[in-house]
């Protein structure tokens, strides 16, 4: 393994965002129910065996080949899709309010920046708002329109309309070509800020080394298995790993 590994760690602890305890899942469910359309449902052996535990205020990337169990893996973290086999657990004890963060092109061109963020988070105090835009980046454009706002800018805004609603578990998944480098980039700079601002816990799909070198810790997958993790891994190792992983697929 890469790096300094910190997960899995030991099943059984109690403070735990969630954990995973020999997860598997034979496929992904079609019919809508999976906050996420997971292209690695097609064959069998969507997940196998995964035991994971992540902490709270945990910012984790996930990386791997297509149809490696990425999307799948979110599902089942989210309490969106039962596994076949092993259990789930959550922080709470229960299924947890979790935000997928959508595209870019949702969000309200006409809209202020404060609008946006403060219609999502209509039921946060001040204190949880400024955390929000402080970690996003986004407290000096509060005023202006979404239109007005860079690619990069919009990406952000994107993570704190569903980081205001103070969401146990923020998502986010990023497949090759759905979003432009800099967008990526901008996206994790984003879950970066509001995980260390408003310690929340966040979990992003990615294939940019440089989006996931922002992370605590990056777990790699291959045929539905956890086959590396690296924690405070730079680009480059993580560009390594995830190249050494590619030639096994």
């Amino acid at each position: 393994m890469a790096g300094h590994v910190e997960y899995p760690d030991p099943v059984g602890r109690p403070d735990m965002a969630f954990a995973l305890d020999d997860v598997s899942l034979d496929a992904l469910p079609l019919d809508g129910m999976s906050m996420i359309n997971g292209r690695d449902a097609m064959g069998s052996g969507v997940l196998r065996n995964v035991t994971l535990g992540v902490r709270p205020g945990r910012f984790v990337a996930v990386m791997g080949p297509p149809r490696s169990g990425k999307s799948a893996l979110l599902n089942v973290i989210a309490g969106m899709v039962k596994p076949t086999s092993g259990s789930v657990r959550w922080g709470t004890g229960e299924k947890p309010e979790a935000a997928f963060v959508g595209p870019v092109e949702e969000l309200p061109r006409q809209a202020r920046v404060r609008e946006v963020v403060e219609q999502s988070g209509s039921h946060a105090d001040a204190s949880v708002l400024s955390r929000v835009y402080h970690g996003a980046g986004l407290w000096w454009s509060r005023r202006r329109r979404v239109a007005a706002l860079s690619a990069a800018a919009r990406q952000r805004l994107a993570v704190a309309r569903e980081a205001a609603t103070a969401p146990a578990l923020l998502l986010a998944a990023h497949e090759p070509g759905s979003r432009a480098v800099r967008e990526m980039n901008a996206l994790s700079a984003g879950l970066r800020g509001i995980v260390d601002s408003c310690r929340l816990t966040a979990v992003m799909v990615t294939d940019d080394p440089v989006a996931a070198a922002r992370a605590d810790s990056v777990i790699f997958l291959r045929r539905g298995e956890i086959v590396d993790m690296a924690a405070g891994a730079d680009p480059g190792l993580i560009h390594a790993c995830l190249a050494r992983i590619n030639r096994l697929a």
